[in-house]
Order: C-alpha cells, then structure tokens, then sequence
C-alpha cells in the first residue's frame, strides 16, 4: 500500500508506526524459526526497531512536532506478509524477500523523510544512522539465512 506522506506530522507517524509494525512482525517471524542463530539476530532486530521508533518519538517530541491521527495500522502490511515455508526447494527464500523488501520499503521512507529535515543535522544523524543500522541488520540477517541454507 503507498502512502502520500505531504507533510512532517505524517511521515514522522509513518516511520514510527513503520517501525513498530515491523518489530512486531519480524518477532513473529522468529517464532517460526527453527536456527537459534537466525532467531537471536531476528529479536535484536525486533529490539533495535523498537529502538529507533523510540528515537524519532524522541526527536518529534523535542521539536515540538504533534503526530498526526493518520491511520497506518497496515503500512507494513503488503510487505511483511511471510510465511516459512516447509518445500525444500524454496525454504529460506522468504526471509531473504522479507530482507530486500524491507529494507527497499525503509530506504525510499528514509529517503522521504529526509527532504524535510535534510538542514538538520540532528534528524538527518538518527535519520542516517537508522537506515545504516537497518542494512546491517537485513544483511546479517540475510548471511545467517543463507548459512542455514547452505546457499
């Protein structure tokens, strides 16, 4: 689902809710693992996302930037959908579409959200650090995966 996010009350909601929806989610999608290794980095995930939603609440806050009552209770919907497939074949492959999807989904909000605040340091900072951290995490996440797979 696309969202026009017009304005900073918007997107700072969209990223937060972003990124709390995808916690949830990808808490949920560990449950399903069987590789302890994969499970563990998908809750640091978990962790780290609730983390950055805490920080940007933070930052709104201080800035004096009211949340908007905008709905995003299925902004991540589309793009979480996951389910753990049991076919040999294609076992594994689910979590690294989840990886590339989420991560493609977070660097264009990213990348939206930073034209408003790109004079910022601050909110550009976090804004920078966020995605840098997010890559990581999808890129280890995606090393375990393929481990576990031997691909």
């Amino acid at each position: 689902m696309e969202y026009k996010l017009n304005n900073i009350e918007d997107k700072f909601a969209a990223m937060i809710a972003s990124l709390k929806q995808l916690s949830g989610k990808v808490e949920m999608i560990a449950d399903e693992i069987d590789n302890e290794n994969l499970k563990n980095a998908m809750r640091l995930f978990a962790v780290e996302s609730n983390q950055y939603a805490d920080e940007l609440k933070a930052e709104r806050k201080q800035l004096n930037i009211m949340i908007s009552a905008v709905d995003f209770t299925d902004l991540t919907e589309d793009l979480t959908a996951v389910s753990i497939d049991t076919n040999p074949v294609t076992k594994g492959n689910e979590i690294l579409t989840f990886c590339e999807n989420c991560e493609n989904f977070f660097q264009r909000m990213h990348h939206e959200f930073l034209k408003d605040f790109l004079y910022n340091n601050s909110i550009a900072n976090i804004i920078d650090e966020q995605l840098m951290g997010l890559k990581s995490a999808f890129m280890r996440i995606k090393r375990l995966n393929a481990i576990r797979f031997n691909k």
